[in-house]
Protein backbone atom coordinates (compact mmCIF):
# COMPACT_ATOMS: atom_id res chain seq x y z
CA UNK A 1 0.00 0.00 0.00
CA UNK A 2 1.10 3.55 -0.78
CA UNK A 3 0.60 4.94 2.75
CA UNK A 4 2.75 2.18 4.26
CA UNK A 5 5.47 2.81 1.68
CA UNK A 6 5.71 6.50 2.61
CA UNK A 7 5.81 5.79 6.36
CA UNK A 8 2.15 6.40 7.19
CA UNK A 9 0.80 3.80 9.62
CA UNK A 10 -2.49 3.61 7.66
CA UNK A 11 -4.89 4.45 10.49
CA UNK A 12 -6.05 7.70 8.88
CA UNK A 13 -4.61 10.08 11.46
CA UNK A 14 -1.65 11.16 9.30
CA UNK A 15 0.91 9.95 11.82
CA UNK A 16 3.85 7.84 10.86
CA UNK A 17 4.74 4.46 12.31
CA UNK A 18 6.74 4.51 15.49
CA UNK A 19 5.06 7.42 17.30
CA UNK A 20 5.13 10.09 14.65
CA UNK A 21 8.81 10.34 13.79
CA UNK A 22 10.89 13.49 13.92
CA UNK A 23 8.90 16.62 13.21
CA UNK A 24 5.54 14.87 12.60
CA UNK A 25 3.47 16.77 15.19
CA UNK A 26 5.30 19.99 14.37
CA UNK A 27 4.47 19.65 10.69
CA UNK A 28 0.80 19.08 11.51
CA UNK A 29 0.69 22.08 13.85
CA UNK A 30 2.32 24.24 11.21
CA UNK A 31 -0.12 22.97 8.58
CA UNK A 32 -3.08 23.69 10.87
CA UNK A 33 -1.77 27.22 11.48
CA UNK A 34 -1.37 27.79 7.76
CA UNK A 35 -4.86 26.48 7.20
CA UNK A 36 -6.25 29.02 9.70
CA UNK A 37 -4.22 31.85 8.13
CA UNK A 38 -5.52 30.80 4.72
CA UNK A 39 -9.06 30.86 6.10
CA UNK A 40 -8.44 34.36 7.44
CA UNK A 41 -7.02 35.46 4.08
CA UNK A 42 -10.03 33.98 2.28
CA UNK A 43 -12.42 35.80 4.60
CA UNK A 44 -10.48 39.05 4.10
CA UNK A 45 -10.61 38.66 0.32
CA UNK A 46 -14.39 38.11 0.49
CA UNK A 47 -14.76 41.41 2.32
CA UNK A 48 -12.82 43.17 -0.44
CA UNK A 49 -14.88 41.70 -3.28
CA UNK A 50 -17.81 44.00 -2.60
CA UNK A 51 -17.73 47.79 -2.78
CA UNK A 52 -19.42 48.11 0.60
CA UNK A 53 -18.53 45.35 3.04
CA UNK A 54 -21.49 43.48 4.48
CA UNK A 55 -21.77 42.96 8.20
CA UNK A 56 -21.81 39.17 7.74
CA UNK A 57 -18.55 39.19 5.74
CA UNK A 58 -16.86 41.48 8.27
CA UNK A 59 -18.01 39.23 11.12
CA UNK A 60 -16.81 36.10 9.26
CA UNK A 61 -13.36 37.67 8.85
CA UNK A 62 -13.38 38.69 12.51
CA UNK A 63 -14.37 35.16 13.58
CA UNK A 64 -11.51 33.68 11.54
CA UNK A 65 -9.12 36.19 13.12
CA UNK A 66 -10.32 35.46 16.66
CA UNK A 67 -10.03 31.71 16.10
CA UNK A 68 -6.45 32.10 14.86
CA UNK A 69 -5.61 34.52 17.69
CA UNK A 70 -6.00 31.85 20.36
CA UNK A 71 -2.53 30.57 19.54
CA UNK A 72 -1.12 33.15 17.10
CA UNK A 73 -2.26 36.59 18.27
CA UNK A 74 0.75 38.45 16.88
CA UNK A 75 0.20 36.81 13.48
CA UNK A 76 -3.40 38.04 13.47
CA UNK A 77 -2.39 41.60 14.31
CA UNK A 78 0.38 41.53 11.69
CA UNK A 79 -1.98 40.15 9.04
CA UNK A 80 -4.70 42.71 9.72
CA UNK A 81 -2.18 45.58 9.71
CA UNK A 82 -0.79 44.25 6.41
CA UNK A 83 -4.33 43.95 5.04
CA UNK A 84 -4.91 47.59 5.99
CA UNK A 85 -1.72 48.65 4.18
CA UNK A 86 -2.32 46.47 1.08
CA UNK A 87 -5.72 47.90 0.21
CA UNK A 88 -6.57 51.43 -0.86
CA UNK A 89 -8.97 53.80 0.84
CA UNK A 90 -11.97 51.47 0.71
CA UNK A 91 -9.87 48.59 1.94
CA UNK A 92 -8.57 50.62 4.84
CA UNK A 93 -12.07 51.36 6.02
CA UNK A 94 -12.99 47.68 5.64
CA UNK A 95 -9.88 46.74 7.62
CA UNK A 96 -10.89 49.15 10.37
CA UNK A 97 -14.35 47.54 10.50
CA UNK A 98 -12.72 44.11 10.82
CA UNK A 99 -10.34 45.29 13.57
CA UNK A 100 -13.36 46.75 15.37
CA UNK A 101 -15.28 43.49 15.03
CA UNK A 102 -12.28 41.47 16.26
CA UNK A 103 -11.88 43.69 19.31
CA UNK A 104 -15.63 43.56 20.04
CA UNK A 105 -15.59 39.76 19.81
CA UNK A 106 -12.56 39.55 22.07
CA UNK A 107 -14.14 41.85 24.66
CA UNK A 108 -17.59 40.22 24.62
CA UNK A 109 -16.82 36.53 24.14
CA UNK A 110 -13.32 36.04 25.46
CA UNK A 111 -13.44 38.75 28.15
CA UNK A 112 -9.80 39.67 27.44
CA UNK A 113 -7.83 42.66 26.16
CA UNK A 114 -4.85 40.83 24.71
CA UNK A 115 -5.52 41.72 21.07
CA UNK A 116 -6.52 45.26 22.03
CA UNK A 117 -3.15 45.65 23.75
CA UNK A 118 -1.35 44.35 20.65
CA UNK A 119 -3.28 46.68 18.32
CA UNK A 120 -3.03 49.74 20.56
CA UNK A 121 0.51 50.65 19.55
CA UNK A 122 -0.27 50.39 15.84
CA UNK A 123 -3.66 52.07 15.56
CA UNK A 124 -2.44 55.68 15.51
CA UNK A 125 -0.41 55.07 12.35
CA UNK A 126 -3.35 53.31 10.73
CA UNK A 127 -5.85 56.00 11.69
CA UNK A 128 -3.58 58.79 10.40
CA UNK A 129 -4.25 57.42 6.90
CA UNK A 130 -7.82 58.73 7.19
CA UNK A 131 -6.74 62.36 7.75
CA UNK A 132 -7.06 63.15 4.04
CA UNK A 133 -10.34 61.27 3.63
CA UNK A 134 -13.73 62.69 2.75
CA UNK A 135 -16.47 63.56 5.25
CA UNK A 136 -18.32 60.25 4.75
CA UNK A 137 -15.18 58.24 5.49
CA UNK A 138 -14.37 60.32 8.57
CA UNK A 139 -17.91 59.80 9.82
CA UNK A 140 -17.40 56.02 9.62
CA UNK A 141 -14.06 56.29 11.46
CA UNK A 142 -15.78 58.43 14.10
CA UNK A 143 -18.42 55.75 14.61
CA UNK A 144 -15.78 53.05 15.15
CA UNK A 145 -13.88 55.28 17.59
CA UNK A 146 -17.14 56.07 19.36
CA UNK A 147 -17.86 52.37 19.87
CA UNK A 148 -14.36 51.87 21.27
CA UNK A 149 -14.80 54.80 23.67
CA UNK A 150 -18.28 53.70 24.77
CA UNK A 151 -17.25 50.09 25.37
CA UNK A 152 -13.98 51.17 26.99
CA UNK A 153 -12.02 49.00 24.57
CA UNK A 154 -9.27 51.62 24.83
CA UNK A 155 -8.73 54.51 27.28
CA UNK A 156 -10.80 57.56 26.36
CA UNK A 157 -7.79 59.87 26.08
CA UNK A 158 -6.14 57.44 23.65
CA UNK A 159 -9.29 57.30 21.49
CA UNK A 160 -9.44 61.12 21.40
CA UNK A 161 -5.77 61.20 20.39
CA UNK A 162 -6.51 58.80 17.52
CA UNK A 163 -9.50 60.92 16.47
CA UNK A 164 -7.24 63.98 16.22
CA UNK A 165 -4.74 61.94 14.19
CA UNK A 166 -7.53 60.88 11.81
CA UNK A 167 -8.97 64.40 11.63
CA UNK A 168 -12.36 63.39 12.99
CA UNK A 169 -14.35 63.21 16.21
CA UNK A 170 -15.08 60.42 18.63
CA UNK A 171 -18.57 59.15 17.94
CA UNK A 172 -21.24 60.91 15.96
CA UNK A 173 -22.03 64.43 17.10
CA UNK A 174 -25.12 66.35 15.95
CA UNK A 175 -24.40 69.01 13.32
CA UNK A 176 -23.63 72.48 14.70
CA UNK A 177 -26.74 74.54 15.41
CA UNK A 178 -29.09 71.55 15.75
CA UNK A 179 -30.38 70.59 19.14
CA UNK A 180 -31.47 67.15 20.09
CA UNK A 181 -35.01 67.42 21.56
CA UNK A 182 -35.31 66.59 25.22
CA UNK A 183 -37.44 63.66 26.30
CA UNK A 184 -39.85 65.92 28.22
CA UNK A 185 -40.70 67.87 25.09
CA UNK A 186 -41.39 64.67 23.21
CA UNK A 187 -43.54 63.25 26.00
CA UNK A 188 -45.84 66.37 26.10
CA UNK A 189 -46.98 65.91 22.50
Amino acid sequence: RRDEADGDDGDGDGEERGGGGAGGPLRRASAARMSRIEKLDLALSRVMRSETPSKSKVEAAAAAAVKLSHEHAEDVVDRLVDFFAENGRGGQLSALYIVGAVLDAERKRLKTRFLADLFEGRLRLLLEKFRGGDAKEKLQVSKVLGRWAKSRTFPEDRVREWARAAGCTVGVEPPAGRRIPERRAIARR
